[in-house]
């Protein structure tokens, strides 16, 4: 005759599971659905603006010799841009007094980064025209 040793055994029937397997499939089987239709929407109604570029000049500052042009550049387009290269040029009677450039790692879609330009010149004494003048795609 066996000893009972006090430790109830569970009985699975062949064939069947427990609930919590029921549980932790179900869940599972949401998440998947969800990704897909969250990829689904994003291939079928998300657009694919390549990167535009917007920026915003700050106050000048004068930092030992030289003098600080802090730049805010703006990506409103829906695509990530990397290695931004940003160039400023003080401009005096339509002759360009100097030159300087910032480079940005990446700027995601719709987001915002800062710099700044150091210039040897007064900008204040000069026109500060910015602009893009590359990028690459991730």
């Amino acid at each position: 005759m066996a000893k009972e040793t006090g430790r109830q055994e569970a009985v699975v029937k062949e064939g069947t599971a427990h609930p919590v397997e029921w549980v932790l499939g179900a869940i599972s089987a949401l998440a998947i659905l969800g990704l897909l239709g969250f990829l689904l929407y994003q291939a079928l109604f998300v657009s694919s603006d390549p990167p535009r570029f917007a920026y915003e000049i700050g106050r000048t500052e004068r930092v030992g010799d030289a003098f600080r042009v802090p730049v805010t550049v703006t990506n409103q387009g829906s695509e990530t841009a990397e290695a931004v290269r940003m160039s400023g040029v003080l401009e005096r009677n339509g002759a360009t007094v100097e030159t300087a450039e910032i480079e940005f790692d990446y700027i995601p879609r719709n987001s915002t980064r800062r710099g700044a330009f150091f210039f040897n010149s007064d900008p204040g004494t000069a026109q500060l025209r910015v602009r893009a003048l590359g990028y690459s795609d991730p």
